[in-house]
């Protein structure tokens, strides 16, 4: 089965950190963000050790981000661009659950 049969569109991406602040900018009720968490990665970024590892951000079918704030955060604090994988079209409830 291909991922269109699910209207799911799944690429790999460089965000830039303009692009992930916009992302963040369009947040559907995530946890709290750990700052040491995004340091951490964002260190990474900084010391080019981040890699392609198979995690995704996610977007429902308006654009919304359900998945990869903390990343996306790191990417801004680093200001540096990050190479991920990016799936688009997921039902919400499928990450955040029936509200």
């Amino acid at each position: 089965m291909e991922l269109e049969e699910y209207g799911l569109k799944a690429s790999i991406e460089i965000i830039t950190p303009e692009m992930a602040l916009a992302y963040l900018g369009n947040n559907h009720k995530h946890r709290e963000i750990k700052a040491s968490k995004v340091e951490k990665l964002a260190a990474a970024m900084q010391d080019d050790k981040w890699e392609l590892n198979g995690k995704t951000i996610v977007f429902d079918k308006d654009g919304v981000l359900l998945n990869g704030q903390h990343r996306l955060s790191a990417a801004v604090l680093a200001n540096r661009p990050l190479t991920t994988i990016v799936i688009r079209g997921i039902e919400k409830e499928a990450i955040l659950g029936k509200e």
